[in-house]
């Protein structure tokens, strides 16, 4: 079969294209994404489809913008538009460069299908890149989802309607040159491919070689047949992972539904999970990588997770108490009653604030508190003890020293919230709620001018501020989101 043809069939066998589709096609001059171009090309003369061209010179190398050149003249030859853009990534270690490298060019190539109305990014990656991100997922550590290596089609970043194809990898390098010199197409030759100073250049040069002439001679098919496996595998495992998430993941303090909602309604996202310990008990350890995933998924958040994670958070499931550290400040945090996956706490520029009122105040980007004063006369009480909730309140206003005053607690706080028996440390009362200790520096207080606790949203108010029957004055106080105008 010619490579066309083993092209044509990887696209239809995983619905990579369909009619109408446009799309941006990521070109450097290299081999790889010369051949992907011209494929496309072919393919667009087959099936109806609009392709754009995008080259990122990235800075590093001198011959960089006579490769911008050569792909501009292909796009031109071609009938399509093309998109071009410099940046100086700057000195870094070879490591963090090329890092730096794919964020800057899939950020421009994003930036690009906005430009074009595109729905789809395709990529040049084959098998052999195929065969090298296996090992180097080895190499550092991963489990099975590790061992998949690259997916055909993925959303671009997480929550994403813009997808990343690969249709190449269902040929290698030397299938490439080999589209290529039968087609009499030219291509640039990048230097930095043979600097054996990038992990990825050492398994290519070095590693895959000297096992070749070590007798795997089937090395490159032997690690893909790995990755089908582990794909397959990761598919099924993948799906006990998501009606495990269904079934058991919460979000954090879900016994109390108003506490709950405070914190995304603090920060305009879900910022935890929490899975409790009855849950923990029917886990299987098997879904462990999946399910870390789910979460993190869920909470808007790609990290690359090694198998250290993973072997840590299951002996962290068996453990009564203990923290595990995660990429990007995530923190699973273990108790008897569960354990909770907790993003770290954003900056908050608003608090501490002055409150005067009546009038509204921000506590966060995504947030504010309002507060409406009302004659107690003909305010039914009963009414609103049965329909309040901690999330809106209302105290009394007699002698009570303004503006108020919102703030974060302090370890040194304490309050007596209304109905308990008598005063307690709030680090006592969110212990006690079940507040994880990483989500404890979120709690907003409320106070009057004299630093008397007034309300802990989400919590309820303070005995001292309730509403008496000779009270004269009430303060209504709620807490909204904030309504946030694109």
């Amino acid at each position: 079969m010619d490579i066309y043809s083993l092209f044509l069939q990887f696209i239809k066998k995983h619905s990579i294209f369909e009619n109408q589709d446009k799309m941006i096609a990521g070109v450097s001059g290299g081999a790889d994404s010369v051949a992907l171009l011209d494929l496309l090309y072919c393919l667009s003369q087959e099936i109806p489809l609009e392709i754009a061209v995008a080259c990122l010179d990235h800075g590093i190398r001198e011959e960089s913008q006579q490769e911008v050149k050569f792909v501009e003249a292909l796009a031109k030859k071609y009938g399509m538009a093309f998109f071009s853009r410099r940046v100086e990534l700057g000195k870094e270690s070879k490591a963090g460069l090329e890092e730096k490298a794919r964020e800057v060019r899939y950020a421009f190539l994003a930036e690009v299908a906005q430009k074009f109305h595109a729905s789809k990014i395709a990529v040049a990656h084959h098998s052999d890149d195929q065969v090298e991100t296996v090992l180097l997922h080895f190499f550092k550590g991963t489990g099975i989802p590790g061992l998949c290596g690259m997916p055909v089609d993925r959303a671009l970043f997480p929550g994403s309607s813009l997808r990343l194809v690969r249709p190449l990898l269902c040929l290698d390098k030397s299938q490439i040159l080999s589209y290529l010199r039968e087609k009499g197409l030219g291509w640039c030759e990048d230097a930095s491919n043979s600097d054996i100073r990038f992990t990825r250049n050492r398994i290519r040069h070095r590693i895959l070689p000297f096992l070749e002439q070590e007798g795997y001679s089937q090395i490159k098919e032997s690690i893909l047949s790995l990755a089908q496996y582990a794909r397959e595998n990761t598919e099924y495992m993948s799906q006990q992972a998501e009606c495990f998430f269904k079934e058991n993941v919460q979000n954090p303090c879900f016994e109390r539904p108003y506490l709950s909602r405070f914190f995304p309604l603090l920060e305009g996202k879900e910022c935890a999970k929490t899975i409790p310990a009855n849950a923990l008990k029917k886990m299987p350890v098997a879904i462990i990588p999946y399910l870390l995933f789910k979460i993190l998924q869920s909470l808007g958040v790609t990290v690359n997770l090694r198998g250290s994670h993973y072997q840590r958070i299951a002996r962290l499931v068996n453990e009564p108490n203990g923290v595990a550290e995660m990429p990007q400040g995530i923190q699973a945090y273990k108790t008897p009653g569960s354990i909770s996956f907790i993003l770290p706490f954003a900056p908050n520029s608003h608090l501490p604030g002055i409150w005067t009122v009546p009038g509204k105040i921000a506590c966060s980007d995504y947030a504010f508190l309002e507060a409406r004063i009302r004659i107690a006369q003909g305010f039914d009480l009963a009414y609103h003890q049965k329909h309040s909730h901690p999330l809106s309140v209302a105290i009394s206003l007699d002698g009570l020293a303004l503006p108020l005053v919102v703030r974060f607690v302090h370890t040194e706080d304490s309050v007596q919230l209304l109905g308990a028996p008598g005063k307690k440390k709030v680090a006592r009362i969110l212990n006690d709620l079940k507040v994880p200790v990483a989500m404890r520096q979120r709690i907003i207080l409320v106070t009057d001018s004299q630093n008397h606790p007034l309300w802990i949203p989400g919590i309820g108010i303070s005995h001292s501020a309730r509403i008496k029957s000779d009270t004269k004055e009430i303060l209504e106080l709620s807490m909204m989101e904030q309504k946030i105008l694109c």
